[in-house]
């Protein structure tokens, strides 16, 4: 229908400018909301990153005390023993035992407990500790492994372990 009066043109202007106002209205409501929603997840976004750089924080002193008492333990542990020195001759090929005299009981105790620590570290396979043994318990406990690997010349499985007199034979095989 064609527009034929000046009030109909106003009219009808009045009415879409109505409508793009009620328009504008709702886009500038939408973009507030919007807007306010970002800021929302801005805070708690903010709030996070706090949180975690004091996490970080509490984490490196934690990690701080850890390595200074690991250092503390090296240091009693390095000034723990008096007298090392390696046991028989030098021999191409071959790595002589170390004898370690400690300080006092206590201190064989916790070396000897701790040793059993050392074979589940892969850098130290093959390295074990044992008590000091006098010549007769060493020839007692060569005797004995020489007749258990004779005995048992077959099962290839087998190792010895333990002082001579509680020599036992323990098998691989089935612990691996």
């Amino acid at each position: 229908m064609p527009i034929t009066s000046f009030d109909e043109l106003f009219e009808k202007l009045k009415v879409e400018n109505q409508k793009l106002k009620e328009e504008n209205q709702r886009s500038t409501t939408t973009i507030m909301n919007t807007l306010t929603n970002i800021q929302d997840e801005q805070a708690k976004i903010n709030t996070r990153i706090n949180d975690l750089e004091n996490k970080v924080k509490k984490s490196g002193e934690e990690c701080t005390k850890r390595t200074k008492a690991i250092s503390d333990d090296m240091k009693d542990i390095q000034s723990m023993h008096t007298q090392r020195m390696r046991i028989g001759k030098p021999a191409d090929g071959k790595t002589r035992p170390l004898r370690v005299q400690l300080n006092s009981n206590n201190e064989v105790h916790a070396a000897m407990q701790n040793a059993k620590l050392l074979k589940d570290i892969q850098e130290f396979n093959g390295i074990y500790a044992r008590m000091d043994q006098t010549k007769q318990q060493q020839q007692e406990r060569k005797k004995y492994i020489s007749s258990k690997r004779a005995a048992d010349s077959d099962d290839e499985d087998m190792e010895y372990a333990g002082p001579a007199s509680k020599q036992r034979a323990v098998d691989t095989a089935s612990s691996t």
